[in-house]
């Protein structure tokens, strides 16, 4: 029976665990090599799957929310030192000096900063600024070189794809081709406006949450029409002014009947 709480019956969920536990029980009660011990038995490897997997992420998530501290410090401090590099090199260009000891410590600021930003969750978290011992040296140089390799091979699959894409669409009717060509050139106008040639409509709201005012002169209807508003309304002269306040319109006496 399945216990009640406030009316509504409440389904136990059973934990891959003891799924696991109950399979295992069931396959040593079957004959060895029997068509229902061979479904359980790849059931029972589907299970040990998801239980690999739910091991594996939750350990991620406790990586991620221990080491994110620390590697948020050591972020901001190669994303400093790089800014501040970058600076180095553009002043060096200008005055005519050697950059070739700038732009080596670019490079190796650059790669800190990838190892800190995809570092795998999956294990404990090397630092990269503190001394490393000789243990940890190896580990980080093992590590680094599995995040280049894994962006260096997400890269190709990009351009890869990329490329299909663009097959496709040469591979395509004229139509389709034609198609391509107006779009591009549609593309190439929505950037005029940014140069002054033409004027760009800005769809912003006010603050307060008001519409942008138009640019542009009022039609004189309209114009019109608001004077006459604002001096009906301001004034508080006409019909409608004395009609909206209580009390303010002509009295009348009510009509009394005879009563026969």
């Amino acid at each position: 029976e399945t216990p009640e709480r406030g009316g509504v019956a409440m389904v136990k969920r059973t934990s891959i665990k003891n799924s696991i536990r109950s399979l295992n029980r069931l396959i040593a009660k079957l004959e060895e090599g029997s068509e229902k011990r061979v479904k359980l038995e790849k059931s029972l490897a589907e299970l040990e799957k998801k239980r690999l997997d739910v091991v594996r992420i939750e350990r991620e998530k406790k990586n991620a929310k221990r080491y994110r501290g620390i590697r948020f410090v050591e972020w901001r401090k190669l994303d400093r030192k790089h800014k501040q590099l970058r600076r180095a090199l553009a002043e060096a260009k200008d005055n005519g000096r050697d950059t070739e000891a700038i732009e080596g410590d670019i490079n190796r600021v650059s790669r800190d900063l990838l190892y800190i930003k995809n570092y795998p969750n999956s294990e404990k978290y090397v630092s990269i600024l503190l001394p490393p011992t000789e243990e940890n040296a190896a580990r980080i140089e093992r590590i680094r070189a599995g995040i280049e390799r894994r962006l260096k091979d997400e890269a190709i699959v990009a351009e890869a794809d990329e490329g299909a894409a663009i097959r496709v669409v040469q591979g395509g009717d004229g139509a389709a081709a034609e198609d391509d060509g107006i779009e591009a050139e549609d593309d190439f106008f929505l950037g005029e406006g940014e140069d002054g040639d033409l004027p760009v409509a800005s769809t912003s709201a006010a603050p307060g949450g008001a519409l942008p005012e138009v640019s542009g002169g009022e039609s004189e209807s309209d114009s019109g029409a608001g004077e006459e508003g604002a001096g009906a309304g301001g004034r508080g002269s006409g019909p409608r002014a004395g009609a909206g306040r209580l009390g303010t319109g002509p009295r009348t006496r009510p009509v009394i009947q005879d009563r026969k």
